[in-house]
């Protein structure tokens, strides 16, 4: 950052390029926390790997820290398919919620959000044979939200593929697609074919 106020001359100019606000630059350099979004911006201005920077982040206020994935992987891809097709980031607090009824979905989902955030999700049966699978991380919900756009308070009609599955091998995408369809396919009892429903078009075009 030093070095792009050498080639600016001003902290103003630096904060217009990196277009971040004046007032957070100047907190990063009396090393102050920054906030994981304004992060992003200046570290991709700059071309440098997130992956190498970025290895744990937290929210403002708590000491539960979460690991970040930046690479997509199989394990990645089926955990954004369950939240996708069955999954929600609610607004009014900080949970995660995927409400499902098969034990082997669940059992997935649990030991994904282990290895790959180290959080731990908290099953919770609700009524008969239907289970609630909750995290509770106001972290892991930010960085969904700026990675992945999979923001509080999302709703069906605004779901959507997240770019970095649609540029992703075959093995990737089949994974997301498997957890997907498991959460709101169906094998269709006319037809020989799976089908999958869903209210956003653009969900449903991109598949």
């Amino acid at each position: 950052m030093k070095k792009r106020k050498k080639e600016l001359k001003t902290w103003k100019k630096v904060s217009e390029f990196y277009e971040v606000p004046l007032n957070i630059i100047k907190g990063v350099l009396d090393k102050q926390s920054i906030n994981f979004y304004y992060l992003k911006k200046i570290l991709e201005k700059e071309k440098i790997s997130l992956e190498k920077v970025i290895k744990e982040i937290k929210c403002k206020n708590s000491r539960k820290r979460i690991k970040v994935v930046w690479r997509m992987t199989k394990e990645l891809a089926r955990f954004l398919g369950y939240l996708i097709s069955e999954g929600s980031s609610l607004k009014s607090s900080n949970q995660i919620r995927f409400p499902c009824s098969s034990k082997e979905m669940i059992k997935d989902f649990v030991k994904i959000s282990r290895k790959l955030f180290n959080v731990k999700a908290k099953v919770l049966k609700y009524k008969r044979n239907c289970y609630d699978v909750i995290i509770y991380s106001k972290a892991l919900q930010k960085y969904l939200e700026i990675v992945f756009g999979f923001y509080k308070g999302i709703n069906a009609e605004n779901k959507k593929v997240p770019y970095q599955i649609l540029t992703s091998s075959n093995i990737v995408v089949s994974n997301f697609l498997s957890s997907l369809i498991d959460g709101d396919g169906y094998i269709s009892k006319d037809k020989i074919c799976l089908e999958y429903t869903t209210k956003s078009r653009e969900l449903a075009n991109s598949i």
